[in-house]
């Protein structure tokens, strides 16, 4: 049985104007999982000062560290910094590129009690959680709830893990494409696809409904189809028959890399609209759309994909791409809903088995474990 020992390296950015609120919040981390009240796990936060060769803004040496960081936790007042909005921009690219999975933003208010960053915040209400805060006290406090729940979520997934004694070699795991195939005169690297593109993935579509395997170009021409129908919000090609795990990893690397945010963005709406709409939308397009939202790391689905899990007039199939989808995001918040659902008897066993296997992806289950 593993010997489950969780080390959570924590990075913390703000603008230095309030550093002695980001100390403080650094202080507040740390203190969690140091009273022995968590067996499993122990926060090491730290900021640019604890990096080496970090004082003194040494800021690509400051983004190296908080590359190495398992999550990271960024603070705003009243204003941005550059620092501080480049540290954002690198968390960002860590988060869609998988190697980040957590990532929260606290804003607190202007000097005189207004909201500002307008912008920016609405930039970060897209891609990531966030938190508003009312002043240093209450900045504190949201630190200390978020991730006491965080840890104490985290100290239960591993608790699961032991109990289940789970094999390393039946972890859940989920192997991302990141390089399209190439052929002469079919792809063309373009923010539309080209007509060719569509008319093959409308081919490839008729050869995998008659049940014929699809070589790798024509999954990924059928992922671009794919992509131009959620686009359009037209769910027709996902109605009738599962797509093979390489077209979701061509459709979910076009998502989360090759589009714009807006367009990221509006993606990510549409099938967390699909799986939510149990009355209109066929079950078939609702456990597309859920397995699509953890292959996209769709952090801002994470409450919708737990809605789906635990819906009692759900289908198990749809249960079970929730789930799944839960482990493959591996964001911390997506624990709790897990070991939950995982610890309820009344549950169909075989949720309960997808859902420990999605803690094993969060935890990744090793002599030695720990989040990336």
């Amino acid at each position: 049985m593993a010997n489950w020992r969780i080390e959570i390296k924590v990075f913390l950015g703000s603008p230095d104007r309030i550093v002695a609120w980001r100390r403080r919040a650094i202080d507040t981390i740390k203190a969690i999982t140091s009273d022995g009240l968590i067996r499993h796990v122990r926060y090491l936060p730290f900021d640019y000062g604890d990096v080496p060769g970090g004082v003194g803004h040494a800021e690509e040496l400051i983004l190296q560290g908080l590359r190495s960081s398992d999550s990271a936790a960024l603070i705003f007042d009243q204003e941005t910094s550059v620092a501080t909005e480049q540290e954002y921009t690198t968390a960002i690219e860590e988060h869609y590129a998988g190697r980040l999975p957590n990532v929260t933003v606290y804003f607190g208010p202007s000097t005189d009690g207004k909201e500002t960053n307008t912008p920016f915040r609405r930039t970060v209400g897209g891609q990531v959680l966030y938190r508003k805060f009312a002043n240093e006290d209450d900045l504190v406090e949201a630190i200390r709830k978020d991730w006491t729940v965080r840890a104490r979520a985290l100290d239960a997934a591993a608790e699961c893990l032991l109990r289940a004694d789970l094999p390393t070699k039946e972890l859940m795991t989920v192997t991302m494409v990141f390089t399209p195939p190439m052929q002469d005169g079919v792809y063309k690297l373009s923010k539309q696809p080209s007509e060719k593109i569509i008319s093959l993935g409308k081919s490839a579509q008729t050869k995998h409904l008659a049940g014929k395997d699809l070589e790798p170009v024509e999954m990924y021409a059928l992922a671009q189809l794919l992509d131009a129908s959620i686009a359009a919000k037209n769910f027709e090609p996902m109605i009738l028959k599962p797509f093979p795990n390489k077209v979701h990893q061509y459709l979910s690397k076009r998502i989360r890399l090759d589009l714009d945010l807006p367009d990221r963005a509006q993606r990510i709406e549409t099938l967390k609209k699909w799986l939510g709409d149990v009355g209109s939308i066929p079950p078939t397009v609702r456990d597309f759309a859920a397995f699509e939202l953890g292959m996209c790391k769709a952090v801002t689905a994470v409450n919708d994909l737990r809605k789906a899990m635990l819906r009692p007039n759900e289908t198990l199939a749809v249960r079970r791409y929730a789930a799944l989808a839960l482990g493959m995001i591996r964001h911390i918040d997506s624990i709790e809903p897990l070991v939950k659902c995982h610890l309820d008897t009344d549950e169909p066993a075989e949720l309960r088995d997808f859902t420990l296997r999605a803690l094993a992806g969060i935890l990744s289950a090793a002599d030695d474990p720990s989040l990336y």
